[in-house]
């Protein structure tokens, strides 16, 4: 794996200081997250976190603590009504459009951010829980699952976002109410003028960003190219020429024993050895925008500056250690057949657990091998893979320097992808390593610091970088908690656990996504068309639904009794 045991995985925050008092498994308030029916037909009466191992307040903390994401000035995102009608932007319903959980108000979040979004600084960030937070429905309850996929549509709300910024800095009434709320109806004209240059300058930037990102292939509800956007943020930055097209979206990838994983990412490229989980959740806020300053004349020396936050980087690695994966609540979805699970575990063992390995979800000491399948076996979407694969970039202001700062070869005029990015990691961490405080975890970075910066030990190594470069492959994990992450396949290209059985011709071959209603008996998300839902056309391109037929084999009574043991794990 060539590359740096980094990237995305839309990874990691950290948890703060709330109140223990919930009890797992016990409705609270309903409120705003639930009430009523939304966009797509879905509702709930009462909201139930399921018992993972985490109280109320690691919850929270997850949900409301800042990493370094900079998306826009936070006060424009108060202000920014939606491109069509008077709405502001950041309306409840609006934002159950694009899947982002509504929350009430509190000390951690007193604008009522969505789920995933916190003032950091003066900005609007993203936090992990964006990207890795759900929310399933079951006849009235809704369940929220902390670390499961999330089913926002990031590439909508960001297009939608820019949209609504371009209206309001050309559309003089439009402006003259953004300018109200953001400066108060006191505000002089030089003081609106200034405003209005600053949000020209933020649209220009959203604008490039989309135009740089686009893609034919729409990623819809529940999916996202994080690899493609990782890759054009660093590639970007050292050569504006730069750019690749983000056009393979995966699932969000669930968190739990993801930090006792010995790889992580759908292709197992990032090694979680030495500190390359932080490095990779540092590649992660590099994708979800971070600030990053790398000198004049770049590339500084000293390392970059950036907005990222490491400390918090560092605590939510640990505290998601604790994160176990959810059990299938029989008491909302019914009692599971145990004569059934137990005919299914004897087929899993000698049809799956090759790959799926067991483990125990709340040893803390747990370690989860995962296994490397070719794609050429697998024979599932490759573009994914090839696209990691391929990835290159001009160097701009790094020719001619070490790939590892002080160490390593030296880069020529074009470089992969992902060692460009890796540098740029290597070189936010340099920046920051002298303000991280003495927080556990921290031992990794003051080793880089006295060995791997100044040239006394192989900066490879102490990165974790296995020898080999990224590969055509898939990663298996362990199976625990899988009924709570459909869709299914590294693309979301299989609606639920049922199907993923069956020979690919008989996998559905469109079906919507944007439900939260689940389907306890084929395990998923409810598939019929509904308005504003998305229709997942698995003939697209990086879309297919082939490959993974394992299970093809089974007679029905078989896949049933398999079925159901998935559901127990």
């Amino acid at each position: 794996m060539k590359s740096f045991s980094f990237l995305f995985a839309g990874f990691l925050l950290f948890p703060g200081c709330v109140s223990d008092w919930h009890q797992k498994n016990l409705p609270v308030p309903p409120g705003k997250a639930v009430l009523g029916t939304d966009w797509y037909g879905d509702s709930a009466r009462q909201l139930v976190w399921l018992d993972q191992g985490w109280s109320r307040g690691d919850s929270d903390w997850f949900y409301n603590t800042p990493q370094g994401s900079e998306l826009l000035p936070y006060s424009y995102f108060l202000a920014l009504e939606q491109e069509r009608g008077g709405e502001l932007f950041r309306d409840v319903r609006n934002m159950q459009k694009y899947r982002y959980l509504p929350q009430t108000a509190n000390a951690a979040n007193p604008d009522a951010l969505p789920l995933g979004f916190v003032k950091d600084g003066e900005a609007l960030g993203l936090t992990c829980a964006a990207c890795h937070t759900t929310q399933i429905n079951y006849r009235g309850t809704a369940m929220r699952i902390d670390g499961g996929p999330a089913m926002a549509d990031f590439e909508g709300f960001l297009a939608d976002m820019t949209s609504a910024l371009k209206a309001t800095k050309s559309e003089d009434a439009r402006f003259n109410r953004f300018a109200n709320r953001v400066l108060g109806s006191d505000a002089d004209q030089s003081q609106r003028k200034e405003l209005r240059a600053s949000l020209s300058q933020v649209a220009a930037k959203r604008s490039d960003y989309d135009r740089t990102n686009a893609s034919n292939n729409h990623y819809g509800f529940a999916r996202l190219d994080a690899f493609g956007r990782i890759f054009n943020n660093a590639l970007t930055l050292v050569d504006k020429r730069n750019g690749v097209v983000p056009n393979a979206p995966v699932s969000y990838p669930h968190l739990w024993d993801a930090p006792h994983e010995d790889y992580v990412q759908w292709t197992r490229v990032s090694s979680n050895d030495g500190v390359g989980s932080l490095a990779r959740n540092v590649g992660e806020v590099i994708g979800v925008f971070a600030r990053i300053h790398p000198g004049n004349p770049p590339p500084s020396a000293l390392g970059y500056k950036t907005s990222i936050r490491l400390n918090n980087l560092l605590a939510l690695e640990t505290r998601l250690k604790k994160l176990e994966s959810p059990r299938w609540p029989e008491n909302i979805f019914g009692k599971l057949d145990a004569n059934l699970v137990q005919h299914g575990k004897g087929l899993y063992d000698i049809n799956c657990r090759s790959c799926h390995h067991d483990i125990v979800r709340n040893d803390p000491n747990r370690r989860v091998v995962t296994v490397a399948t070719p794609i050429s076996e697998l024979q599932t979407d490759p573009l994914t893979a090839e696209n990691i694969l391929r990835g290159r970039g001009k160097t701009g202001f790094l020719e001619g320097t070490f790939e590892f700062i002080v160490a390593g070869k030296r880069f020529g005029p074009e470089a992969p992808a992902v060692q460009i990015v890796g540098n740029t990691v290597l070189r936010t961490l340099a920046g920051q390593l002298t303000e991280v405080k003495p927080v556990q975890g921290a031992e990794h970075l003051l080793k880089i610091k006295s060995a791997a910066f100044n040239g006394t030990i192989d900066a490879r190594k102490m990165m974790g970088r296995p020898d080999e470069g990224p590969r055509l492959q898939y990663k298996a994990r362990p199976l625990n908690g899988i009924w709570a992450t459909a869709p299914y396949l590294h693309n979301g290209s299989v609606a639920n656990l049922y199907e993923l059985m069956l020979p690919v011709e008989k996998r559905s071959r469109t079906f919507a996504v944007g439900r939260r209603e689940f389907d306890p008996k084929n395990v998923g998300f409810a598939t019929a068309q509904v308005p504003g839902a998305f229709n997942f056309d698995t003939s697209l391109q990086s879309n297919h639904n082939t490959g993974h037929t394992y299970g093809a084999g089974f007679s029905e009574p078989e896949r049933l009794a398999v079925l159901e043991y998935l559901k127990s794990i």
